[in-house]
């Protein structure tokens, strides 16, 4: 082994040209690349531009062109240029390199340009040339294979790093592989004059090598393709499943956690946050309960109360929904609902209430069976804490707050069939909504005095109209001729005066 120095051959074939200097920053040959394509573009009306190359598709070409000169000495007879750029190298892969290059030795003139630090075996044909680091050329990993009947050059320049994993980047390339005679001649001349090498002599490439080398290497490209399109459908398929599985769950903790929560959730996964942030809101709080549900209940099985229930909370979950609340939690036979008031209002809490009172007169157990209920209503608005409660391991978010506690009260404090509303969300409402609530004075649970409430039951719209309806009559008989000229008619106004 031996260490390539700084600004010298290696010692084991010292070449007859001395004083030859570590290649500098200057000297590149991807500029080549760069000047085909542009010749190419003009020649074909398209920039075919660079493609980009990752470090097993260069192997596979690099490969390739190296046992060419094998190729091109036993159909030919001649002894063939082989050009490398190789850079650093990992120590396990130089070894492998050198018992490789022992057999392309064979047939070729070997001229590996690598950074001083790389330590190269002697290898017979194989001359090691130093490039300074940090160069241009240190940047560049190409090949190029020439002869008189056969010749092909990959230029290829490194370009970036793909971020694969936190901890791994995969480098990739940027580059161009011909076999044009105007680029090779270019590489050939340049690197001939760098190490003062006789100049190429005159080509006459053989088409029928060419063809056939294209042949292999498009062979070589399609199995190393098809085996990463096995692979890829494999990891595929596992994608597949896995997203299958994240739908599934993602549906079934919908089902759980649901609700504006779910939201919340999604958003915090997206900003990277593992808690959801608490915070203070105005809002309408609506607690619907199933009143004298306990008796009934106690006639019926486990299956038949779960349906019950779950055919009582369809319809609150829709009817929420409709008017852009969303259910906070069910609890028992009660429901908690949640009307923000950017999405809603005040009027929404109650119109949704009102369907609530009015479309659960019954629920079904089975195909067969119905049974009648009664719901009850509170609603009250104002400042609300929302809040997580738990622990790390079981969370539950949720309102908080005495606005929260007093809905719940003015719910228990009613009767079946009727919404109560405290006088916050009272003042809220349309006048078109507060002429149809009866003002009261109520006694709540846990509380002292009296409350200001408003009370709407299922004959609230119909009384408003029958005073509407006198209310009109009474307008409409204020517009008549007054009473002596309606009892007289017409013939007072016919009748001779005295």
């Amino acid at each position: 082994m031996v260490m390539v120095p700084d600004n010298s051959w290696p010692a084991a074939d010292p070449p007859q040209r001395t004083g030859l200097p570590l290649l500098t920053d200057t000297f590149q040959l991807f500029d080549i690349a760069e000047t085909t394509a542009q010749a190419e573009a003009k020649e074909w009306g398209e920039d075919p531009g660079l493609n980009l190359f990752l470090e097993d598709t260069i192997t596979l070409v690099q490969r390739e062109l190296e046992l060419m000169p094998k190729v091109c000495g036993a159909r030919t007879g001649e002894r063939a240029r082989l050009f490398l750029i190789l850079n650093s190298l990992p120590e396990s892969d130089i070894d492998i390199l050198a018992e490789h290059y022992k057999e392309v030795a064979q047939c070729a003139d070997i001229y590996v340009f690598a950074t001083p630090n790389v330590t190269f075996p002697l290898v017979q044909g194989v001359q090691v040339i130093p490039i300074k680091p940090g160069s241009m050329l240190a940047r560049e990993r190409t090949v190029i294979i020439d002869s008189a009947a056969f010749g092909a050059a990959l230029f290829v320049h490194e370009a970036g790093q793909l971020e694969t994993e936190a901890s791994n980047a995969t480098t990739y390339f940027e580059g161009f592989l011909t076999v044009r005679p105007e680029a090779l001649e270019m590489a050939s001349r340049r690197l001939c004059t760098l190490l003062q090498l006789p100049q190429p002599a005159a080509r006459r490439f053989d088409s029928n090598l060419v063809t056939s080398w294209y042949s292999r290497l498009n062979t070589r490209f399609l199995e190393t393709l098809e085996g990463q399109k096995l692979a890829l459908r494999a990891h595929t398929r596992e994608l597949e499943t896995l997203l299958d599985e994240h739908r599934r769950l993602q549906t079934l903790m919908r089902g759980y956690v649901g609700g504006k929560t779910w939201k919340d959730v999604q958003e915090a996964v997206e900003t990277g946050h593992s808690v959801l942030p608490d915070w203070r809101e105005e809002l309408t709080i609506c607690f619907c309960d199933l009143v004298g549900f306990t008796p009934l209940s106690e006639r019926l099985n486990p299956t038949e109360v779960a349906a019950i229930l779950n055919d009582h909370f369809s319809r609150l979950h829709d009817i929420v929904r409709a008017h852009g609340g969303w259910i906070d939690k069910f609890m028992g036979d009660a429901m908690l609902a949640v009307f923000d008031h950017t999405n809603s209002s005040p009027a929404d809490a109650l119109m949704a209430a009102e369907k609530m009172v009015r479309e659960s007169r019954k629920v079904r157990v089975n195909s067969l069976m119905e049974v009648p209920v009664a719901v009850r209503v509170g609603l009250n608005t104002g400042l609300v804490a929302v809040a997580n409660l738990g622990v790390p391991e079981h969370r539950e978010r949720t309102v908080l707050g005495d606005v929260v506690n007093f809905a719940q009260r003015l719910q228990s404090a009613t009767q079946p069939h009727t919404i109560l509303l405290a006088e916050d969300t009272f003042t809220r409402l349309p006048y078109s909504m507060q002429r149809n609530l009866q003002q009261m004075d109520v006694q709540v649970k846990g509380k002292r005095g009296t409350f200001r409430a408003y009370l709407w039951t299922l004959h609230s719209h119909r009384q408003v109209s029958e005073q509407s309806e006198i209310r009109e009559r009474l307008l409409n008989a204020s517009r008549r001729t007054p009473l002596s000229d309606r009892l007289g008619g017409n013939n007072n106004r016919n009748r001779p005066e005295v």
